[in-house]
C-alpha cells in the first residue's frame, strides 16, 4: 500500500502546477466587437457608424441594395454596409476597446456584382494614422463573396483603452465597405489607467499569490515523500534483521535432566548384594539379628 500511495501522489503535483499556469495564461482573453451586438464583454459598447443614416444594418431588407452576402456565413449573421461616393463626406466606423492587439474583418463582394465593388479603407488609432490602406479594385476581387477577410491587424499595442477608426475618404472613385466584426486581445495585467497614467499591476499581485501556493504545494510534496521513504526504509531494514521471523524451528539439542542430582552416583538404581552403599532415598537398611 505504501508503494501505491507514493506512486499516485507525484502525478497529482504536476497537475496542480499545470492548473496554476493555466490560470495565469487565462488572463489573456480574445473578445469580439460585432457590428450589431457590440462588445462580447459589454454589449452596451457598440460600434459607431458615421455619418448617421448612411450605413445599413444587414441582412435587414434594404431598398436599392445590390450586394447580398449569405447571412449564415457572416459573423453573428449580421453586417453593416455603405457605399461612399466621391463627393460624400468621410464614412467611418469607430471602435473603442481596451487591449493589446486588434483585427478588423469585412466581407468582400464578387467582381461580377451589379454594384460598386472597389474597396479603399484607411485607419486611425488613437488619433494617428496606422497601417497600410486596404484596397481592392474590381479586377482583384473573385467571382464569389469572401468572408472573414482581414482588412486591418495590429499587435503589441499599449495595454490601455484605444479608439480605432476605419474610414472611407476617397475623392476620386466610389467605394464600398461591408463591416462584419472586429476582435481584440484583452489582458488584465498592467492596464494603464487614463486617470493616473500608471499601470495596475494586477498580474504582479496574482503572480506572487500563485507563486506562494506553488511553493507551499512543493514543500508539502517533498515532506510527504520523504516521510514515506523513511517508513519504507524502516520496514525493509526490519525484514532484513530478522529473516526467520516467520519460520518455525525444531530444537534438536537434548533438554537438561532436571532429576539428576549428582553426576558421581552410579548409573544402576539398585546396589549390588552385600554392598554397603546406602540408599539415600529410603534411609538406612534394617538391622538383622543373628
Amino acid at each position: 500500500m505504501v508503494a501505491s500511495g507514493s506512486t499516485r501522489f507525484p502525478f497529482c503535483f504536476p497537475l496542480l502546477i499545470l492548473g496554476l499556469f493555466t490560470s495565469v495564461n487565462g488572463l489573456l482573453e480574445l473578445r469580439t466587437i460585432d457590428d450589431a451586438a457590440g462588445d462580447s464583454a459589454d454589449p452596451n459598447v457598440k460600434p459607431v457608424f458615421l455619418p448617421d443614416g448612411t450605413w445599413s444594418q444587414r441582412p435587414n431588407p434594404c431598398s436599392g441594395c445590390n450586394l447580398n452576402p449569405n447571412a449564415e456565413l457572416a459573423f453573428n449573421r449580421t453586417w453593416h454596409d455603405t457605399t461612399h461616393m466621391e463627393s460624400d463626406p468621410t464614412s467611418s466606423v469607430q471602435l473603442s476597446f481596451t487591449g493589446i492587439a486588434l483585427s478588423v474583418f469585412c466581407i468582400l463582394p464578387p467582381k461580377t456584382a451589379q454594384a460598386i465593388t472597389p474597396y479603399d479603407l484607411t485607419f486611425i488609432l488613437d488619433g494617428q494614422p496606422v497601417g497600410p490602406p486596404f484596397t481592392r479594385t474590381t479586377d482583384q476581387l473573385t467571382d464569389s463573396y469572401q468572408y472573414n477577410v482581414t482588412v486591418f491587424s495590429m499587435n503589441d499595442l499599449q495595454n490601455k483603452k484605444h479608439t480605432f477608426i476605419m474610414q472611407m475618404a476617397n475623392k476620386t472613385i466610389s467605394t464600398v465597405a461591408l463591416f462584419d466584426y472586429a476582435s481584440y486581445i484583452y489582458n488584465d495585467q498592467g492596464i494603464i489607467s487614463e486617470e493616473t497614467g500608471k499601470k495596475l499591476n494586477l498580474g504582479a499581485i496574482l503572480g506572487g499569490v500563485l507563486g506562494a501556493i506553488a511553493f507551499l504545494a512543493g514543500a508539502a510534496f517533498l515532506f510527504l515523500y520523504a516521510r514515506r521513504r523513511r517508513t519504507e526504509v524502516r520496514i525493509l531494514q526490519g525484514a532484513q534483521a530478522d529473516p526467520f521471523d516467520s519460520v518455525s524451528v525444531t530444537r534438536t539439542e537434548p533438554l537438561p535432566n532436571k532429576h539428576r542430582r549428582n553426576e558421581s552416583l552410579p548409573s544402576s538404581p539398585c546396589p549390588a548384594p552385600g554392598s554397603s552403599t546406602l540408599d539415600t532415598e529410603k534411609g538406612p537398611p534394617p538391622a538383622y539379628s543373628q
